[in-house]
C-alpha cells in the first residue's frame, strides 16, 4: 500500500513522463513550413484568381496531410495579385523576393500571359522554378527566354494539332483564317498555317485585325471560305460575329473553330464600348453551331488513379467547401484544376530532391534552400522536368520546352451549352490522339462543303 507521499510522488513521476512523451511527440509531429510564391490575378481583366487560390490550397492541404509525401515539411501558399497586368506581377513578384524574412521556394502563377511572361523572365535569376496554370502564350515555349519555365495549361501551339486533326478527319481541304493582331494569336495562326500546309491543307487567306474586322471577314466571304477559323480575345470575338452576321458569313455552308474559354454565352454580352450594334438574336445566328477548341476542365471519371487517390468529385466538393455551390460559374473554374495539379507537381518534385539531397554527401535538405543555390535549384529543375504523374486534368509531363503534353477537348455550341464532342490526347501516339465522343452530337446546320 502506499503512503501519501508516495502516491504524490507517483503521479507527479507519471506527469513529467506524459509532459516528456507528449512534448516529443509535439516536436516530432512538428513540420518545417517550405512557401510557394503565388501568383494570381483576384483582380483585373481575368479576375480568376480566387478560385484557382482555393484549389491550389485544397491541394496543399491534401498534400500536407499525405504522409508518403514531404512528410517532414508543410507546403504554405503566400498568395498575391498579380492583376491579370505585367508591371503589377513584377512589382508584387520583386516586393517577396527581396523579402529576406520569408524565403520562397518555388513560384505558381501568374494566370494571364501578359503577367507570367514578364515574371518568368526574371524568376530563374533567383534560381526558382515557375509553374503557371494558365497561361497559353507561345511566346512562354521559348527555353533561352524562360529556361525555369514550365504550365500545365497548354500553349496555344498545343492546341493546333487538335484543328488539324479535325479538318483532316471531316475532309475540309481549304481553310481561312482571321486573328486579333496581338502576338498570342500572331504566333498560334503562323504555327497553325505551317501544320496545315504541311499536310495539304490550302489556306485561303490570313486575316489579322485590330479593332474592327468587317474589311477581313468581307474578305473572308469575297473568296467563298466555309472553313473559318478564329482567334482572339472575348470582346474581339463579339465583333467578328456580328461582323459575320452582316456579310452573311453563318449558316449551313459555314463551320467556324474558335476558342472554347470564353464565358458561357459570351455573344450576348454588351459592354457599351465594343460598339456592337447586332441584336441578341443576329448574334444567336450567327454563333449556332460553331466548334470550339481548348484543353479540358479535368477528367471527368477521374477516379483513385490520381497521385492524390482524390477523384473529380472529391475534387469538386471540396472546391465548393471553399468558394459555395455555384462555383461552376465562377471565373476560373475552366482553369482551377490546373492550379490543384500544379501544386502536386511542386510537391512531387520537392518530394524527389529532398530525397535527392538526402543521399549525397554532406547531407542537405530542401529547407535549406535560399536564392543563390544553385545545387538545389538545378536539382529541383531536373525532378519536375522528369515529372510524370496522373492528375486530375489528365497525366502531367513535359516537353524539353517546359509545355505539357495535355488533352484538348473539341465541343460545339448547342443553343450556349458547349459540348463535349472530342478529345485529343497530346500523350498518345500519332494516330491515337483524336477519339470522338459521339459523333452524332454533332450538330451541322446543312452539309458543310469541302
Amino acid at each position: 500500500m502506499m503512503l501519501p507521499n508516495q502516491k504524490i510522488l507517483y503521479k507527479d513521476i507519471v506527469f513529467r513522463l506524459l509532459v516528456l512523451v507528449f512534448g516529443f511527440c509535439d516536436l516530432a509531429l512538428a513540420k518545417t513550413p517550405i512557401y510557394i510564391l503565388g501568383l494570381y490575378p483576384i483582380t483585373g481583366s481575368w479576375p480568376a484568381g480566387e478560385t484557382i487560390l482555393a484549389a491550389s490550397r485544397l491541394a496543399a492541404e491534401h498534400v500536407n496531410q499525405d504522409s508518403r509525401i514531404l512528410r517532414d515539411y508543410e507546403l504554405v501558399i503566400i498568395p498575391t495579385d498579380s492583376a491579370c497586368n505585367g508591371g503589377r506581377g513584377v512589382d508584387t513578384m520583386y516586393k517577396e523576393l527581396y523579402n529576406s524574412s520569408l524565403s520562397k521556394i518555388m513560384i505558381i502563377g501568374a494566370g494571364c500571359s501578359v503577367a507570367t511572361e514578364p515574371t518568368a523572365e526574371s524568376s530563374h535569376y533567383w534560381n526558382l522554378i515557375q509553374i503557371s496554370y494558365a497561361a497559353n502564350s507561345p511566346e512562354l515555349s521559348y527555353r533561352d527566354m524562360y529556361p525555369r519555365f514550365f504550365r500545365l495549361s497548354l500553349s496555344e501551339y498545343m492546341f493546333n494539332p487538335m484543328r488539324i486533326a479535325v479538318i483532316k478527319h471531316f475532309g475540309w481541304s481549304r481553310v481561312a483564317t482571321i486573328h486579333q493582331r496581338a502576338d498570342f494569336f500572331s504566333l498560334g495562326d503562323a504555327d497553325f498555317r505551317k501544320q496545315a500546309a504541311a499536310v495539304g491543307v490550302e489556306i485561303i487567306t490570313s486575316e489579322p485585325f485590330t479593332d474592327d474586322p468587317l474589311s477581313q471577314v468581307n474578305n473572308i466571304k469575297r473568296l467563298d471560305a466555309r472553313i473559318i477559323l478564329c482567334n482572339s480575345y472575348e470582346p474581339q470575338a463579339r465583333k467578328v460575329f456580328c461582323a459575320a452576321w452582316k456579310a452573311g458569313l453563318y449558316g449551313r455552308k459555314y463551320v467556324w473553330i474558335i476558342p472554347a474559354w470564353f464565358q458561357t454565352y459570351w455573344w450576348r454580352i454588351r459592354n457599351p464600348e465594343e460598339n456592337i450594334d447586332c441584336t441578341i438574336e443576329q448574334m444567336d445566328e450567327a454563333t449556332k453551331g460553331y466548334l470550339g477548341v481548348y484543353q479540358i476542365i479535368f477528367l471527368e471519371n477521374g477516379g483513385d488513379d490520381t497521385l492524390s487517390g482524390k477523384s473529380t468529385s472529391d475534387y469538386i466538393n471540396g472546391l465548393k467547401e471553399k468558394m459555395g455551390e455555384d462555383v461552376e460559374f465562377q471565373f476560373g473554374f475552366q482553369e482551377a484544376a490546373y492550379g490543384y495539379d500544379t501544386i502536386w507537381t511542386m510537391a512531387l518534385a520537392l518530394n524527389k530532391t529532398e530525397a535527392h539531397l538526402k543521399a549525397i554527401d554532406p547531407l542537405r535538405s530542401i529547407a535549406d534552400f535560399n536564392y543563390e543555390d544553385e545545387e538545389i535549384g538545378n536539382i529541383l529543375l531536373e525532378k519536375v522536368t522528369n515529372t510524370k504523374f496522373q492528375g486530375l486534368t489528365g497525366t502531367v509531363q513535359f516537353l524539353d520546352t517546359g509545355d505539357r503534353r495535355g488533352i484538348v477537348k473539341l465541343t460545339q455550341n448547342h443553343n450556349g451549352s458547349e459540348e463535349v464532342v472530342a478529345l485529343f490526347d497530346l500523350s498518345e501516339p500519332e494516330g491515337n490522339q483524336l477519339s470522338f465522343l459521339n459523333e452524332t452530337q454533332i450538330i451541322w446546320n446543312g452539309k458543310c462543303l469541302k
